[in-house]
């Protein structure tokens, strides 16, 4: 019924069954507790509740033995009290008398016997007050005679007897309510006790029941899981590991029956593996020597390659020097031939300017003729005019043939020079067609040159870049000499590493042998006992030798 209780279950169930024994205890101790509070209190109550009346008992009695002392005195001496002290003290203890009995009657009577008791008592004290101060009052009298005087300390003392008589009687009362209520709290303190001792002897008898189930659900089963991973620890994985009850520790053996497989897996897997390592390095080992032997003719080959590119990068550096000093000649062609286009169109402007002036001349010139011919007819109209007058006009006619003669010379003149002018201004026409020509052939070679200067600019741009891609180039196979040459070296290396896996992969195998499985050809089923080539060996025996291929794929990036 108990088998598959969980240890924490059982625990928690035992730890839960004595918190409520101790809860239970605890309840019971300060109900205990605070009935013994509330008798200790009503004890002290009790026995405190005579104080006053005590009290109040001996005011009395001191103002009575005044009385008496004067009453005495008074009888031996038979002079009256005249003392005001005297009188005064009596006073004073009849008033304190009457305060502490006055606080005695405020409390409550513990039972019906005490609250008769104290009827008679509050009587008694009443009679023996009055009494009292009739006696003061009888002795500051100076009328007091000696019959009174023994008649009042007779009816004092009787009175007094009776006050003491009943105080005892009232003092037995709380005697007996202290004495019930002590036996109350005896009786609940045995009842406390045969509890507690009840409840410790079934706290020990769960104690020892939990020990005797802790040893066979706890510290046994302890030992079980010790034994697995004792078991384990050794390298025998041949023991399969029960589970048993489904708890804690049960949790824990099946974890460990898990890990148990989970690490027989792994160690065959191992073993398989290390057969696998151990043919790998031996290939790695071979793969490398092979490598090393291809990378030392690879670095030969970039050698003489870096050689030739060094050769090839003296003369890309000549061809661009010599583009560079030809670019610099045609820039200067191209500056004068643009200076040469610039004077043939000013000469153009200058051209025209004069075939304008000789325009302009022609112009000038038609004026001077139609002003000739003017005047050749109005020197003719002045001869017609001096014909006329005869001789009064023959010297006017002589002036009119000169001038007409100037006129006709005049005109002969201007048609000359029209001519002449006429022939400028068609040669000038020539001369500004040739002109223009000469500045369209001009802007034509002006174009050539610049065309001639940019081709060579861009010869010159891409000699450089030729000659900073050959620089490249160089620096690109000097740093694959580079590299190749510390492939070589790390090829040594991953030789030497090649052989350290081979060694570490015998030590693994010994490591490995230690543990000892339960069904090793079972679990073998599932493993190729033959190690698997590795890629890298295949791929290195169907590939040719680097030399020998026409197309090489690199990862070379250019800088």
């Amino acid at each position: 019924m108990f088998k598959n209780i969980k240890i924490t279950t059982g625990i928690n169930s035992i730890m839960i069954v004595f918190i409520v024994f101790l809860a239970i205890s605890y309840f019971f101790n300060f109900n205990n507790s605070r009935i013994f509070d509330h008798e200790l209190k009503y004890v002290l109550k009790v026995s405190s509740a005579n104080n006053p009346i005590w009290s109040a008992e001996g005011n009395i009695n001191s103002a009575v033995r005044f009385i008496v002392i004067e009453s005495t005195h008074y009888n031996k001496t038979g002079a009256h009290v005249t003392d005001k002290n005297t009188l005064d003290n009596i006073d004073r203890y009849i008033n304190r008398a009457k305060a502490d009995y006055k606080e005695f009657d405020a409390q409550t009577p513990v039972s019906e016997a005490a609250r008769a008791k104290r009827l008679l008592i509050d009587k008694a004290f009443g009679n023996l007050f009055d009494l009292i101060i009739k006696n003061r009052d009888i002795l500051a009298n100076p009328e007091l005679t000696l019959a009174d005087a023994s008649v009042l300390s007779t009816e004092l003392n009787q009175l007094q007897i009776g006050l003491n008589h009943g105080l005892e009687e009232y003092n037995d009362i709380l005697h007996d309510a202290i004495e019930q209520h002590m036996q109350t709290v005896h009786s609940n303190n045995a009842r406390m006790l045969f509890i507690i001792s009840l409840f410790l002897v079934i706290s020990l008898s769960i104690l020892m029941m939990s020990r005797v189930w802790l040893k066979r659900r706890l510290f046994a089963r302890l030992v079980e899981v010790k034994t697995a991973l004792d078991s384990i620890a050794s390298g025998d994985l041949r023991n399969e590991i029960e589970k048993g009850a489904d708890d804690e520790l049960g949790e824990v053996l099946y974890s460990a029956s898990q890990m148990r497989l989970s690490l027989s897996r792994t160690v065959s897997d191992i073993r398989h593996g290390v057969t696998n390592v151990f043919g790998s390095a031996q290939e790695m080992t071979s793969s490398n020597n092979e490598l090393s032997s291809r990378t030392e003719q690879q670095a030969s080959a970039l050698q003489e390659t870096a050689a030739s590119m060094e050769e090839l990068k003296i003369t890309v550096r000549q061809n661009a020097d010599n583009a560079h000093s030809a670019k610099q000649l045609v820039e200067g062609a191209n500056c004068s031939a643009r200076k040469g286009g610039e004077v043939m169109v000013n000469l153009d402007g200058i051209m025209r300017e004069i075939t304008e002036n000789s325009q302009q001349i022609a112009d000038i010139n038609s004026v001077i003729d139609s002003i000739a011919n003017q005047t050749n007819i109005l020197a003719l109209n002045a001869a017609v005019e001096a014909a006329r007058a005869g001789e009064q006009g023959r010297g006017f006619a002589v002036v009119a043939g000169e001038v007409r003669s100037l006129a006709k010379r005049s005109a002969d003149a201007a048609k000359e020079i029209r001519q002449l002018i006429n022939v400028c201004v068609a040669n000038m026409n020539t001369g500004s067609q040739e002109v223009e020509l000469a500045g369209a052939a001009m802007n034509e070679v002006v174009k050539s040159v610049t065309q001639v200067t940019d081709i060579m600019a861009e010869i010159t741009s891409a000699s450089e870049e030729q000659s900073t891609g050959i620089n490249q180039i160089a620096q690109a196979v000097n740093e694959m000499d580079l590299v190749t040459q510390q492939n070589a070296s790390m090829v040594e290396q991953a030789a030497g590493v090649a052989q350290s896996v081979e060694d570490y992969a015998h030590d693994l195998q010994r490591a490995v042998s230690l543990f000892s499985l339960q069904a090793e050809k079972s679990s073998d089923k599932g493993h190729n006992k033959e190690y698997v080539t590795s890629p890298a060996k295949k791929k290195l025996m169907n590939s040719e030798p680097a030399l020998s291929q026409n197309k090489v794929e690199d990862d070379w990036v250019s800088f």
